[in-house]
């Protein structure tokens, strides 16, 4: 909230919850339209699905996540995982 002073807050609570949903919407609103990676390495992924080096690996082995290694680094495409998970 940009108000914090509570005097300066509406009398009307219905006032008061529209203007904290339209902040909270405005946020949302941005954080969608953040720059994203187009790749994520696997400690990104395995940070953001919870498992570990040993899932990642038979995930990755058995084809079902998508990858690109480089040298001896395995990149994720990132839209695989926001068209799965959002």
């Amino acid at each position: 909230m940009k108000d914090q002073d509570p005097e300066k807050w509406p009398s009307d609570d219905s006032e008061f919850l529209m203007r904290i949903l339209k902040e909270i919407l405005a946020a949302l609103h941005e954080w969608r339209h953040m720059a994203m990676p187009l790749f994520f390495d696997s400690a990104d992924v395995k940070r953001m699905l919870k498992i570990s080096d040993r899932t990642l690996c038979r995930l990755r082995r058995e084809k079902h996540i998508p990858c690109t290694k480089i040298g001896r680094k395995y990149y994720y495409p990132s839209k695989f995982f926001l068209e799965a998970f959002f």
